[in-house]
C-alpha cells in the first residue's frame, strides 16, 4: 500500500498520463529484482515502455521514490559493482538515498564504472 505523505511527480501531467503513473510500480520493481541483481535503469525502461507519455524526469522521481520506500521497508538491497561478475557490495541502507539521488546512477553504466543494482531480500543471487 502506498504511503499517502509521499510527493506525486506525476502533477502536471495529462489525466491519462497522470493515472499511469500513479500506479505503483512496486510490483514491476520487485518481480524484476526478484530472480537476480536488477540494474536501476532496467526499471527505467520497464516504466517508460508501460507510461510512454510520461516526463521522464517524473518517471525517474516516481522510480526513485518507489526503490527508496521498499528499501527502507526491507524488501529491496541496493549493491554497488563495477563488472558483472558477481563483485557487487551491498550498500549501506541509511546510504541508498544519497546514491538514489544521482541521475548518472539509473542510467546504463559505462564500462568499468560503478553502477548500482538491487535484489529482493528473498532472493538468492
Amino acid at each position: 500500500m502506498r504511503s499517502k505523505n509521499r510527493s506525486n511527480p506525476a502533477s502536471g501531467q495529462s489525466d491519462i498520463t497522470t493515472a499511469a503513473m500513479t500506479e505503483d510500480f512496486d510490483s514491476m520493481i520487485l518481480d524484476l529484482a526478484g530472480d537476480d541483481f536488477t540494474g536501476l535503469w532496467e526499471f527505467v525502461w520497464g516504466a517508460a515502455a508501460n507510461v510512454p507519455k510520461a516526463d521522464p524526469q517524473a518517471l525517474l522521481d516516481r522510480l526513485r521514490s518507489d526503490v527508496e520506500l521498499l528499501i527502507r521497508t526491507g524488501k529491496l538491497r541496493l549493491y554497488r559493482g563495477t563488472r558483472f561478475t558477481g563483485e557487487q557490495e551491498l550498500v549501506a541502507d541509511q546510504d541508498a538515498a544519497a546514491l538514489l539521488a544521482v541521475p548518472a546512477n539509473w542510467a546504463p553504466p559505462e564500462v568499468g564504472r560503478d553502477h548500482l543494482r538491487v535484489l529482493t531480500n528473498e532472493a538468492t543471487p
